[in-house]
């Protein structure tokens, strides 16, 4: 998330900005409330993540059994076709061949799925609050220096007092 005051950005668990030092723990409730249930790991209870454990661990078992049961097919009719007409190494070669189109055609299904987690997660990004200036714009614009934050600017005076 980003503070609503300076634009900074903070972790949701983080109480204060440290950068200006504006209280962040309501700004995170209503994050937390605002977002979507099913992408939303903080409010979810243990029962429903052990339920998403079962239905990833249900899919990818129904997926090992689809695959060894189609795997046995293929070889049956390379074992009965090539084979068994003495060309082992042919036979061999085509279940290799076989094998690696497999691989590459559930690497992309992978691919394709990280990648439409990742969409769905920088669209869910909130965008810096009207008021506040984006940070990158403020970076790469020459002659600002960095502020010090919060906790550096307390320590600093720690210091002074001590000293004094």
């Amino acid at each position: 998330m980003h503070c609503p005051n300076c634009g900074s950005e903070a972790p949701t668990e983080q109480k204060f900005c440290r950068s200006c030092g504006f209280g962040l723990g309501k700004v995170a409730r209503l994050i937390v409330e605002q977002a979507p249930d099913e992408n939303l790991d903080l409010a979810s209870g243990p029962g429903e993540k052990r339920l998403k454990m079962m239905s990833r661990l249900w899919t990818a078992g129904l997926g090992v059994f689809i695959g060894a049961f189609l795997f046995s097919i293929v070889w049956v009719i390379i074992d009965k076709l090539i084979i068994g007409k003495g060309h082992v190494w042919q036979g061999l070669g085509f279940i290799v061949f076989l094998l690696g189109v497999v691989a590459l055609g559930l690497s992309g299904i992978y691919i394709e799925s990280l990648r439409e987690k990742l969409s769905q997660r920088k669209s869910r990004k909130p965008s810096p609050s009207i008021g506040a200036p984006a940070t990158d714009k403020i970076l790469s614009e020459p002659g600002i220096e960095m502020s010090a934050s919060v906790t550096e600017q307390t320590t600093a005076k720690l210091a002074e007092r001590i000293e004094n």
